[in-house]
């Protein structure tokens, strides 16, 4: 099963990774930029993102079987 990096193993990460391309120059997936917007979301609001998730995504929209992290009986499934 996955496991999520800690926030300090993302930005320790971040602090030496190389740019594969010129800043702008393609486009390209990131878990990694999700995760650190992430970061940047729980920090300006002093909420745990996974709470932020539910308050303004998962709650407003009605998705009352949708979560950020899935028990591990989830993912078994």
């Amino acid at each position: 099963m996955f496991v999520w990096p800690t926030r300090e193993q993302r930005w320790k990460y971040l602090s030496t990774a190389k740019l594969k391309a010129a800043p702008g120059s393609q486009a390209a997936y990131s878990n990694l930029a999700f995760d650190l917007l992430a970061d940047a979301l729980a920090n300006a609001s002093g909420k745990p993102y996974t709470q932020l998730f539910e308050e303004q995504i998962t709650r407003p929209l009605g998705m009352k079987d949708t979560t950020y992290t899935p028990h591990r009986i989830s993912a078994a499934v």
